[in-house]
Formats: structure tokens, C-alpha cells, sequence
């Protein structure tokens, strides 16, 4: 067995996991919001905690406040 894994191509998630319908929901409002090309890590990272709280039912006010 390899030690060594090589990634040659982008990964895809192909499940309709909750986890990825966060991160197509997380590439849509980034899109809406002009953030696309972004390098903030923090607005990344705090978006997507909003998606996956989205996703997992919350409710609006328990999804936009912050931790």
C-alpha cells in the first residue's frame, strides 16, 4: 500500500450529503455578495457554519448569530 496520495484533478463531492448542499448553498450567496474571488478566510469559514446550521433546519435568527 501507497504512503503517498496524489491528487491530479479537482475534488468533487458527488452526495447529496449536508455537508455539500452547505458548500453549494456557501458558492451561491459568495456569488450573490460579489465575494467569489475573496481570500478572507474568516468570512469563508463563518459563511459556511451559517450554510451547514441552514441545512441542519435552524432557524434564521440562531443561523446569523455569531459565536
Amino acid at each position: 500500500m501507497a504512503d503517498n496520495v496524489n491528487i491530479d484533478s479537482p475534488v468533487q463531492i458527488q452526495s447529496a450529503s449536508k455537508q455539500s448542499v452547505a458548500l453549494d448553498l456557501m458558492k451561491k450567496i459568495a456569488t450573490a455578495e460579489k465575494h467569489a474571488e475573496s481570500g478572507d478566510r474568516k468570512y469563508w469559514l463563518a459563511l459556511y457554519v451559517q450554510c451547514l446550521k441552514a441545512t441542519n433546519g435552524s432557524e434564521l435568527k440562531y443561523i446569523l448569530k455569531e459565536e
